[in-house]
């Protein structure tokens, strides 16, 4: 039956919600792959209604009073257990439940919903309401600037299909190898982020060298997830999906950057870039008007650093899942650094007339990320993300050849 996933889905979660909270772990229920889509459905349900009622243009009051039910999205999984193989789906499903309440929010906040990218207004079907909802970079439709400037005519499709499967084939390789050196690290609660192999002098660099490594592993598994999602919308679709619709790339080539401000422009994904300027520009939006022009330079510093505030935030409200605590101080703390070292950047330019470049902008960029970025890698790895088995060992090229010293 089509609608099995969904009634089973509303059914948990309104046993999940009617039970005793907070929930005794020894009340949580064991993950599985049913109750992990299924869990799913009604938040990203909501979602979709509301991205449809702001295509229909109906009353911002009426799709403010339906965020409540993006409720069992935020409760819902923290009652589930997550045994040490499977520590990293808690956090990816604190991320899809956050994005789903974070998408909400913003569609229920919009007075008008957003133009086609050819300036022509969206149509009001369903279809076209699941395209705004998953529409995270905001290909086919005007989110406002930056505009990606053309990237020259479009590679035939079996070329193009071909690039996209050997960078598939590459990443996974990518995520094979990192994933299989933290499973050979200590397990809590000795030093998550200690290199045992390494001689002793270089020791004190193992948080610096593993928070390097978390990054790659961030970048390669998202890229190989979109590789493998572009593969599947090629086949299944390949006259609504071609291949203009997949460029840019999703990360493009962040490490070459020379500037933080560039890092998170344009190096790194932008996946959720409009809910958090959206989301970001509300304390400018509501409180500036009333003390300051609207085009103060006030603005544009809180417009920045309110959108990586609500970055932060956002992966901090992800980490409940997997920690049953939000990390404010580490992981939204990451996140202002970086907004703070980005107002930092502009500063430099108006006092020393000149940007942030070259390899001292290099070497600037990647201090300030893996230097802030120790303290949010330790909480994740504090509580096993680093135990997770993301590959079974007939499918892990790395783990079938280490396996006698990862030893799973």
């Amino acid at each position: 039956m089509v609608l099995s996933p969904l009634i089973d889905g509303v059914q948990t979660t309104l046993h999940l919600l009617t039970s005793p909270f907070p929930p005794l772990p020894s009340t949580r229920y064991p993950i599985s792959h049913p109750l992990f889509h299924s869990l799913l459905l009604p938040p990203l349900l909501a979602v979709l209604l509301v991205a449809h009622l702001l295509l229909t243009r109906q009353p911002r009051p009426l799709r403010l009073a339906l965020l409540p039910l993006l409720l069992p999205a935020l409760l819902a999984p923290m009652r589930i257990r997550y045994d040490p193989p499977y520590k990293a789906w808690a956090y990816a499903h604190g991320l899809a439940a956050t994005y789903a309440v974070f998408k909400a929010v913003e569609f229920a906040a919009l007075r008008e919903p957003p133009k086609k990218a050819d300036g022509s207004q969206p149509g009001t079907s369903w279809a076209e309401a699941a395209g705004l909802m998953f529409a995270m970079r905001g290909l086919g439709w005007d989110f406002g600037p930056p505009k990606w400037r053309s990237l020259g005519p479009d590679p035939a499709r079996g070329e193009f299909a071909r690039g996209v499967l050997l960078d598939a084939l590459k990443h996974y390789l990518a995520v094979d190898a990192i994933s299989t050196l933290f499973l050979s690290l200590p397990r809590p609660p000795f030093n998550p982020l200690s290199i045992p192999s390494l001689p002793r002098t270089l020791a004190p660099l193992s948080p610096l060298l593993l928070a390097l490594a978390f990054a790659l592993f961030i970048q390669c598994g998202i890229t190989f997830c979109y590789d493998v999602l572009t593969l599947l919308l090629l086949l299944v679709s390949p006259q609504r999906f071609p291949p203009r619709m997949f460029r840019p790339p999703l990360f493009r080539d962040p490490w070459s950057t020379d500037s933080l401000a560039l890092f998170w422009a344009k190096g790194w994904h932008t996946l959720i870039r409009r809910s958090f300027t959206f989301l970001g520009s509300a304390p400018s939006f509501f409180l500036l008007p009333y003390c300051l022009p609207s085009r103060h330079p006030a603005k544009r510093v809180l417009d920045m650093l309110g959108a990586f505030a609500v970055s932060g935030l956002f992966h901090s409200f992800a980490l409940w899942p997997l920690a049953h605590e939000l990390a404010l101080r580490e992981l939204t703390g990451f996140f202002l650094v970086s907004g703070a070292a980005c107002l930092g950047e502009v500063l430099w330019t108006q006092v020393a007339a000149r940007k942030v470049g070259g390899w001292p902008g290099r070497v600037w960029m990647m201090g300030v990320l893996f230097v802030s970025g120790v303290p949010p890698l330790r909480v994740l790895a504090g509580h096993g993300l680093f135990e997770t088995v993301y590959f079974e060992r007939r499918a892990s090229v790395c783990r079938g050849l280490l396996g006698r010293w990862v030893g799973r």
